[in-house]
């Protein structure tokens, strides 16, 4: 991890995945990013970009307020004096401060000597970062849109002993997913992981939601040229919880600027969509300018929100091509170098059409530009930014699905049909989508892997195995949906197939069978069918426990599940568990996790 070597190429690297070295030189090793920026980038042409103002790197708001806790728990933790390896998560929802809080963190760090910073959002497996030798901060921002990368990262943090580290090694997972969701994967690294979140962010306490609001106010009135503020504006505006999440409350204050003494009327998300229209209609001002309409830029920054790090001129092109804009090929990527918006960062190589973040603040945005008065060509626009992203699509639209709530219903419910639609018109990208669909998902991506596996069902050729496996999800996906017997009518049917192959091949397929049982057992359970559901969880914990007896490090978490269903079932039938059934397996998970487990 920090070994000194011969060739100075591969000297002082932490590197995830496995590096390539040729000739004795190794992979180019880049340090982690803070991307702090200055405050007057936000005016382009005389005008406020209104999404830039709400982003934590251009210091509207340079005061963090209200997070003085969680911002010593990190620095507790990332500081404790151990020569270790550790990972730790910070949660919230969208807007709630999690990557203003992480950069802040970093900052203080860097003061007291450290190498501290973000992984670029282009940083693939093998990649390696330089460490200088001293004390290491890494953070992952929305690691759930790279799962990839992030279990390279823990691949290879598990086979190195604390021993050969000679300076403490953090990496702090920032994501919207809350410990439960990463469980399976985080219990894999053992103690490196901790047993829950260092925080959990939250709106803000009053006071200091009104801090944020004047300070913001203060600053973004002095830099546009408009009146400030009073201290202690829209003090009962604040009274709503909602509207103390710090995105919100920034959006409340840069809204009262531009508005005057109106816009206390509104809430959170009509804040939002407020702002959105300022920026539809400054996008349109400058498509147009450009003599490209005044449509084409407002839809390819809204289809940038779908993406991981914005669009590619080779995806502008085929989006002009799919009528998306009005001019094509390098006539309209010409127009566009015109734009504030196609930039060259740091993390490209590149030039992008950026995507646009915050990403509450985006996917109203998006809904605005797309789905108000959505286009018939939209399928094929989706298709064009999903493609390329396969599997890691799904997570994106967990986050934009997950912003959508809140904002006019009709949004999430065209979105949904667009992207099944994508799939009709673009059949070739459905086995490009099986590998999240086959994942465990939100209810925000739900409606999209069902309508994947549904798919995937139809296909010809398709091996009992993976039918069942999809049969399996598809089960969990309409569950989440509320279609709670079209969900048991698909656990029933991957048991059925998943009994055949354990019949045929028990040493194989018997853990499948097992999980297909705790599937069925969940999906009865639902539906009141309780006696059905022990019998089939009953079962499962039968069939798991051979398997966990041969391999316990990788069916221990799976027996721990169904163990629990099935006392949980015994609970509310009032009956006594079967103390003979659960010894074997608990014997083997104490011995693997300790007695409190």
């Amino acid at each position: 991890m920090a070994a000194s070597s011969v060739s100075l190429k591969v000297q002082n690297l932490l590197a995830f995945g496995n590096i390539v070295i040729r000739d004795g030189i190794g992979p180019e090793a880049i340090a982690p990013r803070l991307g702090w920026g200055e405050r007057k980038a936000i005016m382009q042409d005389g005008e406020p970009d209104l999404f830039a103002a709400l982003q934590w790197k251009y210091s509207m708001a340079p005061t963090l307020q209200g997070r003085d806790a969680e911002l010593q728990s990190i620095l507790d933790w990332a500081d404790d004096g151990n020569n270790t390896i550790s990972v730790r998560l910070l949660s919230g929802g969208g807007g709630s401060g999690k990557t203003r809080l992480a950069a802040e963190a970093a900052k203080h760090l860097r003061d007291r000597g450290w190498v501290a910073g973000f992984v670029p959002r282009n940083a693939k497996a093998g990649q390696a970062f330089e460490t200088s030798l001293r004390k290491f901060l890494l953070i992952f921002d929305y690691p759930e849109e790279r799962m990839d990368v992030v279990k390279d990262l823990f691949d290879s943090i598990c086979d190195i002993s604390d021993s050969l580290v000679d300076f403490p090694i953090r990496i702090l997972l920032v994501s919207r997913r809350e410990w439960a969701d990463w469980a399976d994967l985080l219990r894999e690294l053992g103690p490196r992981a901790g047993r829950q979140e260092l925080s959990v962010l939250r709106d803000l306490p009053r006071d200091d939601a009104q801090k944020l609001f004047d300070e913001t106010a203060r600053n973004f009135a002095e830099l546009t040229g408009k009146a400030v503020p009073d201290p202690g504006t829209g003090g009962q505006w604040l009274e709503a919880p909602a509207n103390r999440v710090p995105l919100i409350t920034m959006a409340g204050a840069v809204h009262h600027v531009l508005s005057g003494d109106s816009g206390f009327g509104l809430g959170a998300s009509g804040v939002l969509q407020a702002l959105a229209d300022t920026e539809f209609d400054r996008a349109r001002r400058v498509s147009a300018d450009l003599g490209l309409g005044d449509l084409t830029l407002p839809r390819l920054l809204a289809l940038a929100a779908l993406t991981q790090d914005g669009l590619t001129d080779e995806q502008c092109e085929a989006l002009g091509d799919a009528q998306a804009a009005s001019r094509h090929g390098q006539d309209l990527i010409d127009r566009l170098k015109n734009s504030p918006w196609r930039k060259r960062t740091a993390a490209h190589e590149e030039f992008h059409l950026t995507r646009p973040e915050p990403d509450r603040m985006a996917a109203t945005f998006l809904g605005k530009v797309l789905l108000d008065d959505a286009s018939s060509h939209l399928p094929d626009w989706l298709a064009i930014v999903a493609g390329p992203q396969e599997s890691a699509f799904g997570d994106v639209i967990s986050r934009v699905g997950y912003d959508l709530l809140g904002m006019p219903p009709q949004w999430f419910t065209r979105f949904e049909d667009h992207l099944s639609r994508m799939l009709d018109r673009h059949p070739e990208l459905i086995t490009a989508f099986l590998e999240f669909a086959c994942q465990e998902g939100t209810v925000f991506s739900a409606g999209f892997s069902a309508a994947v596996l549904r798919r995937v069902l139809k296909l010809n050729g398709l091996s009992q195995e993976i039918r069942a496996a999809s049969l399996n999800n598809l089960a969990n996906d309409l569950s989440k949906l509320g279609q709670r017997e079209q969900a048991l009518e698909a656990a029933k049917e991957a048991v059925a197939l998943r009994r055949e192959l354990a019949d045929a091949r028990p040493e194989v397929f018997t853990p499948d069978l097992a999980a297909s049982l705790g599937t069925l057992a969940l999906r009865l359970s639902e539906l009141g069918q309780r006696k059905q559901a022990l019998e089939a969880a009953r079962e499962a914990v039968a069939l798991i426990i051979p398997a966990l007896q041969q391999h316990p490090m990788a069916f221990q978490h799976n027996a721990k599940i169904m163990m629990g269903n099935y006392v949980r079932l015994c609970e509310e039938l009032e009956q006594d568990p079967d103390p003979d059934l659960l010894a074997p397996a608990l014997q083997i998970i104490k011995q693997l996790t300790g007695p409190d487990s």
